[in-house]
C-alpha cells in the first residue's frame, strides 16, 4: 500500500521557486506584494522561511556591508525586514506628495491613466490629509 505524503509536494514547491531579485530603485511598496503572493501560492508561511527568501533576493549593491539590514531581531524577522527596505529603499511620504503635486504633462494618458497614476503614488498608507495639513503647517510656521 502506498502512502501519500502531502507535506513532501508542499516543501518541493517551496524549493522549487524563487523570488524575483529585489532592485533598490524600483519601488519596494510594488515589490512585497508579489512576494507575498509567491508566499502564498508556495504554502510558505513561517517568518524565518520568509526572512531567508528575501534576504537571499537581495542583490550585491543592496547590502554592500549593511549590517542594519542583517542584524534583524525580534519575533517576526520577516516583518522586521520588510519594513526596513521599505524605509530605505521606498519613497518617503514627501517624496511621494512631491510627485503628487509637481505638474506633469498627460500627453497621450487617459484621465483615467493619470488617475491610477496618482492612486498608485498614494497608496493606501498615505493620509493625504494628516500629511497636507503637516506640510502646510511647517510651510507657514518657517516663512
Amino acid at each position: 500500500m502506498v502512502t501519500e505524503q502531502p507535506n513532501f509536494n508542499m516543501e518541493l514547491a517551496a524549493i522549487a521557486g524563487k523570488l524575483s531579485a529585489f532592485w533598490p530603485h524600483s519601488p519596494p511598496r510594488l515589490w512585497f506584494p508579489q512576494t507575498e503572493i509567491q508566499f502564498e501560492l508556495r504554502h510558505i508561511s513561517a517568518h524565518l522561511t520568509k526572512y531567508y527568501y528575501v534576504i537571499s533576493s537581495l542583490l550585491d549593491s543592496v547590502v554592500p556591508d549593511d549590517d542594519y539590514l542583517f542584524k534583524v531581531t525580534g519575533d517576526n524577522l520577516y516583518e522586521t525586514l520588510k519594513q526596513r527596505l521599505l524605509e530605505r529603499y521606498g519613497e518617503s511620504d514627501d517624496d511621494r506628495l512631491n510627485a503628487l503635486t509637481t505638474p506633469v504633462v498627460a500627453g497621450d494618458m487617459k484621465p483615467s491613466q493619470l488617475l491610477r497614476g496618482m492612486r498608485r503614488i498614494c497608496d493606501t498608507d498615505l493620509d493625504l490629509n494628516a500629511f497636507l495639513f503637516k506640510k502646510l503647517f511647517l510651510q507657514r510656521l518657517f516663512h
